[in-house]
């Protein structure tokens, strides 16, 4: 049997990542080595052998074609884009205020609640959280208090 193509299929839900997992592993010459939550873990295991990157937003008919393809397609901008490290908020990054919110956020709280909680209006806890996303480079609440958790930000208890 030839050589199989070895791909690792990234993407932050998990449903569209295992999708494309079962997809790809349907065809014999390609082997699914693993999944990744994001392009940064996909790049880590890409130097378990991975040849190319193939952006989620290609045509899926185009997919198979361009892995088959010198085994894998590489898009030097995207590559360098998910193997560039992430900004990482220090702590001194985020004023007082803001580590509140963020608190609270890790609490599950709506603005409205953060705002009673705070005393402050509902617009500036949505001012706030705002800062709090641009701060963390988090796409919505949820993935802000991941990364509060990451960095140490938020611990348990809090």
């Amino acid at each position: 049997m030839s050589r199989r193509i070895r791909v690792v299929p990234a993407d932050d839900e998990p449903f569209i990542r295992s999708g494309w997992a079962t997809m790809l592993s349907l065809y014999k010459d390609i082997e699914v080595i693993g999944e990744a939550a994001d392009g940064h873990a996909a790049v880590g295991l890409g130097r378990a052998g991975a040849a190319g990157y193939v952006l989620k937003r290609s045509p899926a008919a185009d997919l198979v074609t361009a892995i088959r393809l010198r085994d894998g397609v590489l898009f030097p901008d995207a590559l360098r884009r998910i193997a560039a490290p992430r900004p990482r908020a220090a702590a001194h990054d985020l004023t007082p205020r803001e580590l509140d919110v963020l608190r609270h956020l890790a609490r599950g709280l709506s603005n409205a609640e953060i705002a009673a909680a705070l005393y402050v209006t509902r617009e500036t806890v949505k001012t706030h959280v705002g800062n709090v996303l641009d701060q963390l480079g988090a796409r919505d609440r949820t993935q802000a208090v991941v990364r509060a958790y990451d960095l140490g930000l938020v611990l348990a208890g809090d």
